[in-house]
């Protein structure tokens, strides 16, 4: 399966945008939201695993667009094997099983509220145009976004052409999730209940004790347990096929 069968729809919220990241990163997107770099930061400790290449990273923290850090915004993309993916799994900068990768999938349409910024290809390079909300669409190249092969520098910055969401992304947002495996599923679903219970003592420890040292956290996680008990979880779907690079 290859990004030739996820083709441009002729209307732009016809179609999907995805998000990658390690499983450890996914139990909290799963019940959370997808955040900015900066925001998690601030919420999370640095200890989970990253996919982000360390030097590609160093070069978003100096970006800035619109007055803004590029590490205020959650990166989302048009295609879901990207030379990153690649980079990452099978490539010479392999870090990461299959096992461990999560997609979130989302629909476009879905997304045309938010506030966003578009790129037409990787934020990080200097060739890379930026447009206010979803301006980019129509310089989009498919060409090589639907590029399968080896890809020359120019077609991997394209095949990163990015829709940048301001702060968050609610996690009810997404259609579905991706794993390569039964396995890979059964330990996210772990992962997110063990941080749903984890809330909830913080919660219950909160209300009982209001002086706690977390207390100032009370109506932030509220918020997270009431939007999780309406919206539920989101569906968890193995399809080790269609998105992971074999």
């Amino acid at each position: 399966m290859s990004n030739r069968d996820q083709p441009r729809r002729e209307k732009m919220e016809d179609n999907l945008a995805f998000h990658m990241t390690t499983i450890s990163q996914a139990a909290n997107i799963a019940v959370i939201g997808l955040k900015s770099r900066n925001i998690m930061r601030q919420v999370l400790s640095a200890t989970e695993q990253a996919l982000a290449n360390p030097e590609v990273v160093g070069r978003r923290m100096d970006l800035a667009i619109f007055g803004r850090s590029i590490c205020d915004y959650v990166p989302l993309y048009w295609i879901y094997k990207t030379p990153m993916q690649y980079a990452r799994t099978v490539g010479d900068e392999r870090r990461i099983r299959n096992e461990d990768l999560v997609f979130f999938v989302f629909n476009v349409g879905k997304l045309r509220g938010l506030p966003v910024v578009t790129s037409d290809g990787n934020a990080a390079s200097k060739e890379t145009g930026f447009y206010p909300g979803w301006g980019a669409w129509e310089h989009l190249n498919w060409k090589a976004l639907n590029f399968e092969g080896p890809c020359y520098e120019e077609y991997k910055r394209l095949k990163h052409a990015e829709i940048l969401i301001e702060d968050e992304v609610p996690y009810h947002f997404a259609q579905a999730i991706n794993v390569y495996s039964v396995a890979a599923k059964d330990r996210l679903k772990a992962e997110i209940e063990s941080s749903i219970a984890v809330l909830r003592q913080i919660e219950t420890r909160i209300r009982d004790n209001p002086n706690d040292p977390v207390a100032s956290l009370g109506e932030m996680i509220s918020g997270i347990l009431r939007t999780y008990d309406v919206n539920g979880p989101v569906d968890i779907i193995v399809d080790p096929g269609k998105y992971f690079v074999q």
